[in-house]
């Protein structure tokens, strides 16, 4: 079964795209749209959704008969958070909880191919609401391997958070987390469950955790971007 994801397919696929990207030269020919569907595990509409999101943002260019082009180097924006979430409202003086909504056992092609293995792999998704003084700040899904969370205590990550229960079971090792961070307006959906009017602005982040052992976890949240701090941090590709 495939999960049900927080954010758009589009977004996340258009993450991996970015990443192939980052490793050619200006006027390289981008993978074709086929064979990225494959790599992926998902529609061609996805891709040519993603596609388009990245020719939006200026990675790439659109040439009939030829195909999409990669346009760099560019000026590149990297958003980074300054603080993890429980260090920024620590700092801030705030009251915060996690709460874990759920957790739900599931297999997926596109979730393995950003782990790097097999399609077969259960994992496991953590759906969690993150609270500042009461207020829903974070509405969050992390996918874990299923024989990762099967070491965990699940109340021990809902009481000490996921970074600080992973480092007690020894699996965070050198670890190195890298954040993707889109502004997005919530749904209809989303903004019912965080009790605004729609449209409100929000930040979507794309966090994968990985050590010397590789991807160990893959988070996708949507966050009010009023309750955490960043830094933008520009640099020529």
């Amino acid at each position: 079964m495939e999960s049900k994801h927080l954010l758009p397919k589009y977004l996340q696929v258009s993450e991996l795209i970015l990443e192939e990207i980052r490793g050619l030269q200006e006027g390289d020919k981008l993978t074709p749209e086929l064979m990225l569907k494959e790599k992926y595990q998902c529609s061609r509409s996805t891709i040519r959704s993603a596609i388009a999101y990245l020719i939006e943002r200026g990675y790439l260019v659109s040439k009939q008969g030829i195909g999409n082009i990669v346009t760099i180097p560019m000026l590149r924006e990297e958003v980074e958070p300054t603080l993890s979430f429980t260090q920024d409202v620590d700092k801030k003086g705030l009251e915060h909880k996690t709460i874990i909504e759920k957790v739900d056992f599931i297999k997926s092609g596109f979730i393995a191919n950003v782990f790097g293995i097999a399609a077969d792999e259960e994992f496991a998704v953590i759906s969690r609401r993150r609270y500042v003084n009461d207020y829903l700040a974070v509405l969050e899904d992390t996918y874990l391997l299923k024989s990762t969370f099967n070491l965990l205590d699940i109340g021990h990550v809902e009481q000490v958070g996921l970074y600080r229960a992973l480092d007690d079971i020894g699996m965070t090792g050198e670890m190195s987390i890298k954040e993707k961070l889109t502004p997005i307006i919530l749904n209809e959906e989303q903004s019912k469950i965080f009790d605004v009017n729609e449209p409100t602005p929000m930040m979507s982040v794309i966090r994968i955790g990985s050590n010397e052992h590789g991807v160990f976890e893959y988070t996708v949240s949507i966050t009010d971007a009023g309750i955490l701090e960043f830094t933008r941090n520009m640099r020529r590709g």
